[in-house]
């Protein structure tokens, strides 16, 4: 399956790693694989397609409404019994809809936060040292890039532009410790002493010592 999506480029895009990057399109797409998703599995556990697509059609969502009703302003007929006043043609509440799916939206990005120990990154001010996922190297920031999220980092081999969720604070503490294993020399220091070895009484009677 194809789709042709046209998503303008917009400063406030959540991510700007690339400028390339179409967060709408992607919020799409991964939502039309999560729908095919749930088809799949309904199709699994139902032998007759037919019936299991039509339970799927009318069972109320998170909402309230089916989506049935989301689409044809009314609910269907199903296998279990249903009045014909239910069967009334009535547009749904498009204002308490969007604010129950906020809340339903809301609580399932709680969730997932809670159970990823997702936090807000913080900002890195100039000349704070950091490591380069993608590089697999170290750098230092310059400044805050025009783009959202990004920085421009100094490397040892020239100037990029990198977003923030690339970038990883290195404490300062570590700087210290590295600079100081590289000034201090080497010494080969036993940690053991070394032991001092004796000859038997025995070796010592043979070579005529005693």
């Amino acid at each position: 399956m194809v789709l042709n999506i046209i998503v303008t480029n917009s400063p406030s895009l959540q991510r700007s790693g690339d400028s390339n990057t179409v967060p709408a399109a992607l919020v799409i797409l991964k939502r039309v694989e999560r729908a095919v998703k749930t088809v799949k599995n309904i199709l699994k556990k139902e032998q007759d397609p037919t019936k299991a697509l039509l339970a799927y059609r009318s069972t109320p969502l998170a909402s309230g409404y089916s989506p049935a009703e989301l689409l044809m302003g009314r609910k269907i007929k199903s296998t279990i019994p249903i009045t014909l006043p239910h069967l009334t043609p009535q547009l749904p509440n498009q204002k308490l809809f969007i604010e129950k799916e906020e809340v339903y939206r809301s609580k399932q990005k709680k969730n997932f936060d809670n159970r990823h120990k997702a936090q807000p990154l913080k900002p890195l001010p100039p000349g704070a040292p950091v490591y380069i996922t993608d590089m697999d190297c170290t750098g230092t920031v310059i400044r805050p890039s025009k783009k959202p999220r990004s920085y421009l980092v100094d490397t040892p081999t020239t100037v990029v532009r990198r977003n923030r969720v690339q970038l990883q604070n290195i404490p300062k503490d570590i700087d210290k410790k590295q600079d100081q294993q590289e000034t201090t020399p080497s010494l080969n220091i036993n940690s053991r002493p070394n032991r001092i070895k004796t000859l038997s009484l025995k070796a010592r009677e043979n070579l005529g010592l005693e």
